[in-house]
């Protein structure tokens, strides 16, 4: 049984407890002293310690003789004075069990705190987690509009390519060529036009000239420049991207190594409350067993102070007997004194009929009130020494409440970091699920796009079909294409295809190799 001090108004958390727990701020361990502090029939101050019980303790006077300080009416008021202690003890034992009750409503209370104060981070941890859903989809979006963008600028630049191809074939040529060199150019653009898309509007229409041409080339490349702008946009964000998940990271390795921190100390404060709790309860059950040991003991002293009541109360009844007998005994000897022989014979016979039985009734008496003297006397002793066994029982009971509520409040910090323990692992695994996921999408993006390919080998796959209809033309347009091939980003121009195709892939990259 323990008693634990209600303050309502606030809690706050121990000096001995870790301050990084946010949770167990609220707690306020009662100190040793506390005067609400109470334990059944032994408290502080109590009746008991002004116990002294008013009988006699055996100086060896004779209850029959004249001279004796006991009187009845004293005992009636000292045995009057005990029974009001007792009384008084039972009234103690029933404030502190309205104590308990009052204390335990407090515990309660407490409880309902605690409830309420994981229903908030309970919301708080669902605010968070939605945040990063929040924050994940549009890192999603970022590198899909990334992806859009490199396949906008693939198409632009395979279109920039065979512009700038057809622009090359009709340069200027001597006067004696170009007469000889018209119907195959004019085939030639022909062929180039089937082969990019959007440079004539229709096939019904007349071809378009070549200021019509570099003019649509200019405006291909402002879009070229609009999109490499937005590509280093996005590989900015990108960076910025990289950056926050590499903070995540040492968050997650500070995160985890909190966690190992945390679970040695719960390890130890687990093990150092199983060990206190045990102790706690082991005391505590042998203070309960004593105190239900000294009150039966404090029951048998009232029944045996009733029965010395009863004893007092017959002995006084024989000394007034005895008195009234020697009363009588002095009346016959002075009636002796005035008669010689009916005064003698007076004497004999009162002296066997009353005289003789009342002396030794006496004298019994006697011997019985020394007995029962030194018998209080010893009880005395006896109720000194368990006055002593109280004090030192009722100082050892003042210090478990508070180790109860140690106790308590261990228990509860383990539990809570238990708790935060699971929610912190779980948000680390969905942090590195993150982090993964996001190098994979990072590796993804830094791998050369597969459009330029299929773009490149499209576009000599269609030039090949269509020079197909003479070999002398296929060789020509052939080696122009090989020799004439610019980038369409920092227009540099390639002299072989796989150059090409290697430089454009680095320059998209933001690596030029020359």
């Amino acid at each position: 049984m323990m008693a634990l001090a209600s303050h309502p108004e606030h809690l706050t958390m121990p000096a001995g407890s870790d301050g990084s727990d946010d949770l167990m701020s609220d707690f306020e361990v009662l100190s040793a002293n506390d005067e609400s502090m109470a334990f059944g029939a032994v408290a502080a101050n109590g009746p008991l310690e002004n116990l002294h019980l008013s009988l006699p303790h055996g100086d060896g006077t004779s209850l029959s003789s004249a001279s004796d300080d006991l009187t009845h009416q004293e005992a009636e008021e000292r045995i009057a004075k005990v029974l009001q202690e007792n009384a008084l003890l039972k009234g103690k034992l029933a404030d502190s069990t309205a104590k308990i009750k009052q204390q335990c409503d407090t515990f309660v209370a407490w409880k309902k705190q605690f409830t309420d104060a994981e229903v908030a981070l309970k919301e708080e941890l669902s605010d968070t987690r939605r945040k990063l859903e929040e924050k994940c989809c549009l890192e999603i979006e970022l590198r899909d509009l990334v992806e859009k963008l490199q396949k906008a600028c693939t198409v632009h630049a395979s279109e920039r390519q065979a512009m700038t191809l057809m622009t090359g074939k009709w340069g200027p040529k001597s006067g004696k060529d170009g007469a000889a060199e018209g119907q195959t150019i004019s085939s030639d653009c022909t062929d180039f036009y089937d082969v990019v898309p959007g440079l004539l509007p229709s096939k019904d229409k007349d071809m378009m000239s070549i200021s019509q041409a570099v003019v649509k080339l200019h405006e291909e490349q402002s879009k070229t420049a609009e999109l490499t702008q937005k590509i280093d946009q996005l590989t900015e964000q990108l960076e910025s991207k990289t950056w926050e998940i590499r903070e995540l990271e040492e968050v997650t390795s500070k995160l985890r190594q909190q966690v190992s921190e945390a679970e040695s100390r719960n390890t130890a404060i687990t093990s150092q409350a199983t060990t206190k709790q045990a102790e706690l309860e082991t005391a505590l059950l042998e203070k309960e067993a004593l105190v239900r040991a000294l009150q039966g003991q404090c029951e048998g002293k009232v029944a045996e102070i009733e029965e010395l009541r009863r004893a007092l109360l017959t002995a006084e009844k024989n000394c007034d007997r005895a008195r009234r007998d020697y009363a009588e005994l002095l009346q016959t000897w002075q009636n002796y004194e005035n008669s010689n022989d009916a005064g003698e014979q007076t004497f004999v016979r009162v002296e066997q009929q009353s005289g003789a039985a009342a002396w030794r009734d006496a004298e019994r008496m006697k011997r019985q009130s020394e007995r029962q003297a030194q018998e209080l006397s010893e009880r005395e002793s006896q109720i000194e020494v368990l006055r002593q066994e109280v004090e030192r029982l009722k100082k050892d009971l003042e210090l478990l409440p508070p180790l109860q509520a140690q106790v308590e409040v261990y228990r509860t910090d383990y539990d809570t970091e238990r708790n935060l323990r699971r929610q912190l692992e779980t948000t680390v695994q969905q942090h590195l699920n993150t982090i993964e996921e996001l190098r994979e999408q990072i590796n993804a993006l830094q791998e050369p796009p597969p459009e330029l390919r299929s773009s490149q080998s499209s576009n000599s796959s269609n030039q090949r079909s269509s020079e197909s209809n003479s070999a002398s033309a296929q060789q020509t347009s052939a080696q122009a294409m090989e020799s004439l091939l610019p980038c369409p980003l920092c227009q540099e121009v390639c002299s072989t295809r796989s150059l090409y195709i290697a430089h454009v892939q680095s320059c998209a990259d933001g690596q030029e190799v020359r």
